[in-house]
């Protein structure tokens, strides 16, 4: 059995109770670095075509109005991050789980076979499996008539598939603190489950879906375990051991990165002739180049017309929505967002990008310092995490499939599993 840390209590090797550490001393997953690891991602673009690097090729007059943009953004997220912390706490820092034995791996089970029937349910919708199609390249589908189907299909089979992956996330987040605080092995339920979750997130040959379980999982594991490299040694050898822990890690990095380009050229059949390394530069210039276009077609930091509902609008099934009486913004690249701001500097302006960044830091900050005393707080924030990460790239906070609907479903996991009144009631 582990051996508790401080701040930790195992009374028996079957009761699933426990105190974890205070997230004062957890620093890398704190919502201020993980924005700025995003702001970071968002400006990088510029200083790769300063000096004449790069994939893209520039092919208008630069505004560098998103620098504006994100140092506004940056400050009143920080802001927001101090009135969150200043919020009242009513927690004991302590949460439990219920002492069922079975009761989180049957729920994982579960949430596996409902993958596994969804994703024959979303082949109907494409008519084949697309990842293996591109693999073959016998041209039975292609990316842009697959992203099409998706987004016809809104919170049809394919909204309710991404879902039911980001609640798989939760579960084997669950798993894996149960055997890193009590030493009792979930890898017999956490394997199986895992692979599924792997081919659920692959069906199309996107990546999104399986960087999101990586760091949900790296992320869930560094809070709860009052450290990353020392909750992963844990969980994997059953021992403290950083230098294997950073091992796995370093070696998992490079098998995604191979990966990462590995699928793009199977999705595209070699078109751009794009390494991995150029999938992650491309991945960084995208939006920023759209956002560079927004500032351009707004004449300014925006907004191009007032507009209250617009930035919200993805709060709602895709199906649902109206094209409204807003004039879209043009992007250079068109299968490519323009991040965080997206929706906010085109319709509410700079005043509105730093009211919409101040609720976020408000919002995250409570979340993380609730993260160590309530399942709920600890799986929500871990997705909000990855949408900080991801800020230079996706607004995924406001959005129905990526943050509302998996909140509400992480929310009643949480109720099901977790001994005592969650933090969200």
């Amino acid at each position: 059995m582990i051996q508790p840390f401080a701040g930790e209590q195992i009374i028996d090797g079957k009761d699933l109770e426990w105190s974890i550490p205070k997230p004062a001393g957890i620093v890398l997953f704190r919502p201020v670095i993980m924005f700025g690891v995003g702001v970071f991602q968002a400006l990088v673009p510029y200083v790769l075509w300063q000096f004449g690097f790069g994939v893209t090729q520039v092919g208008m007059d630069l505004t560098y109005l998103p620098i504006v943009l994100w140092g506004i953004a940056s400050i009143s997220f920080v802001i927001g991050t101090i009135f969150g912390t200043a919020l009242p706490r009513t927690e004991s820092g302590r949460f439990e789980l219920k002492a069922e034995e079975n009761l989180i791996p049957v729920l994982a089970a579960v949430c596996a076979v409902g993958l596994l029937l969804q994703v024959g349910l979303q082949i109907s919708v494409y008519g084949t499996l697309p990842l293996l199609s591109y693999i073959r390249g016998d041209g039975q589908i292609d990316v842009g008539t697959a992203n099409l189907l998706e987004a016809g299909s809104g919170m049809g089979q394919i909204g309710a598939l991404a879902v039911s992956c980001f609640l798989m996330n939760g579960m084997l987040l669950t798993l894996l603190i149960v055997q890193h605080r009590t030493g009792r092995s979930m890898l017999r339920y956490f394997i199986p489950c895992v692979a599924i979750a792997l081919i659920a997130n692959m069906v199309n040959g996107k990546r999104q879906g399986v960087l999101v379980l990586l760091f949900y999982i790296l992320c869930g594991l560094g809070i709860s375990g009052g450290g990353l490299l020392r909750s992963v040694s844990a969980v994997l050898f059953q021992r403290r051991s950083r230098w294997l822990a950073g091992g796995i890690l370093v070696v998992v990095g490079c098998v995604f990165y191979w990966a990462f380009g590995y699928l793009s050229i199977s999705r595209t059949q070699g078109v751009g002739g794009r390494d991995s390394g150029d999938e992650v530069v491309s991945y960084l210039e995208f939006p920023t180049l759209n956002l560079e276009s927004q500032c351009a077609q707004a004449g300014g930091l925006g907004p191009v017309e007032f507009n209250l509902f617009y930035p919200l609008l993805h709060l709602l099934p895709y199906k649902w929505v109206d094209s409204t009486e807003v004039e879209l913004p043009r992007h250079l690249i068109p299968s490519s967002p323009a991040g965080l701001m997206e929706q906010s500097q085109w319709t509410w302006g700079p005043i509105g990008v730093a009211i919409y960044c101040f609720l976020l830091g408000v919002f995250a900050q409570w979340l993380y310092l609730r993260a160590t005393s309530s399942l709920s707080c600890l799986l929500v924030y871990c997705q909000v995490a990855y949408a900080l990460f991801m800020c230079n790239s996706y607004n995924h906070i406001a959005s129905l499939v990526f943050f509302a609907l998996p909140s509400a479903a992480y929310w009643m996991y949480a109720m099901i599993v977790e001994d005592k009144t969650s933090s969200f009631a």
